[in-house]
């Protein structure tokens, strides 16, 4: 595109979208949503144009995510070492585009402080009704057994599916090319 009044050419940059899931304490739902969507955006038209976060309303600065977490991750070919969780302030839900929750009383309290005005708010198991449980809602499998955390993986897994798909209409972006999903399935 040329800037007619100075004859120079302007990039046009790709659209940029922010994209924050939000969880309790962020060391399992949400660091296992961000983790999958990464991998579901690596390599397809979407990378570049979408950064991926993660914090929790009543987390702490630091921690690591839950062991059974990082197992549950590791199992579907995901690494959650290096994350660590850090609390939802005012300045992160700014920076965002799109704030994904895990639970009903997420979006409750969100409204609270910090303020997500003028930002879209969503739960994360809209995305995939059949799944989530009452309400759209995705348990928190704290202090569970494996089963809860492959549960609550699957259960994410799908929405971000559904999500991904989303994203690529709402970025216009065509057909999104082949990926596969972190347990290695084609997807398309």
């Amino acid at each position: 595109m040329t800037d007619k009044e100075n004859g120079t050419e302007e990039s046009k940059a790709p659209v940029k979208k922010k994209v924050l899931f939000v969880c309790t304490g962020n060391t399992c739902r949400s660091p296992l949503a961000e983790a999958v969507l990464k991998a579901r955006i690596a390599g397809t038209p979407l990378a570049g144009r979408i950064e991926v976060s993660s914090a929790g309303l009543l987390a702490s600065h630091g921690q690591l995510a839950s062991g059974m977490s990082q197992e549950v991750a590791r199992s579907h070919g995901l690494d959650l070492e290096a994350h660590r969780s850090r609390p939802l302030t005012r300045e992160i839900v700014a920076e965002s585009d799109l704030i994904l929750v895990m639970q009903a009383l997420h979006r409750v309290m969100l409204q609270k402080d910090p303020s997500p005005a003028g930002k879209t708010v969503r739960l994360l198991g809209e995305f995939d009704p059949a799944q989530a449980g009452p309400g759209g809602d995705i348990g928190d499998p704290f202090g569970g057994d494996r089963q809860a955390y492959e549960q609550c993986f699957d259960t994410i897994s799908r929405a971000v599916d559904r999500l991904f798909e989303s994203l690529l209409a709402e970025l216009n972006v065509p057909g999104g090319g082949k990926n596969e999903k972190p347990d290695g399935t084609v997807l398309n």
